[in-house]
């Protein structure tokens, strides 16, 4: 049975996941629209979170997140030291495909990309680092999903290709990092507008992650499995 204490705690949770990427500042009537809690329930909460500095209520009434969450998402990005090891990998993926590449981990039940480089073309894919997004049957939530289900990566073909799966106009291609020790770290991901990230294009960046990820799985293990698996 589900306690008062663990319910506030879900519904201030639920409150600072009301945001939006983009969003500077929402209103107290869109966090209840949002969430389907009442005002009463907002206000209450919020005072707490406000207190913390997890939220901040402006001068017009409206709320914005506060600087809590920027100073326990640095102490995060500080603990994952595997950005020294994966940044400079997807520079060099990224310098060859000209494409925008991301590495993705498990979050519980979802996947969160936590590193990425931007294609230099003013036209691609914009990615939000942080964001949740569901195991879906684009070519990164496939490998999710295949190394949910234990399938080896000698049983299934990687990488894997799409186009059109949640943007109509995107292509891409992705495939597991797995360190020589057989830990699974996360999904490296290549993609970009389908008419110019052509099947060709991707096969060739294909060819060049697979590269890049026996390098870098080399690398990594040396690292604990303990540390790599979440």
């Amino acid at each position: 049975m589900q306690t008062q204490g663990v319910a506030s705690v879900e519904r201030a949770l639920k409150i600072l996941l009301a945001f939006q990427p983009g969003e500077q500042a929402i209103t107290l009537a869109e966090i209840a629209r949002r969430t389907g809690f009442y005002r009463s329930t907002i206000l209450r909460l919020a005072k707490t979170l406000c207190e913390y500095s997890f939220l901040v209520r402006l001068s017009d009434g409206t709320f914005c997140l506060g600087s809590q969450l920027l100073y326990l998402g640095l102490l995060y990005k500080d603990s994952f030291h595997l950005e020294d090891l994966i940044a400079p990998a997807l520079n060099e993926l990224g310098a060859a495909t000209r494409e925008t590449v991301r590495f993705s981990i498990r979050q519980g039940k979802m996947r969160a990309y936590i590193f990425k480089v931007s294609s230099p073309h003013e036209l691609r894919e914009h990615v939000n680092l942080g964001q949740l997004r569901p195991f879906d049957d684009t070519a990164t939530g496939q490998v999710f999903k295949l190394m949910e289900a234990k399938v080896s990566p000698k049983e299934s073909r990687f990488p894997i290709y799409t186009e059109g799966i949640v943007d109509p106009l995107t292509a891409s291609c992705a495939a597991p990092l797995i360190s020589s020790s057989g830990a699974f770290v996360g999904v490296i991901t290549v993609s970009g507008p389908k008419e110019r990230f052509t099947m060709d294009k991707r096969k060739k960046a294909g060819r060049k992650m697979m590269e890049v990820i026996k390098k870098l799985s080399f690398q990594l293990g040396t690292v604990p499995k303990s540390l790599l698996e979440p």
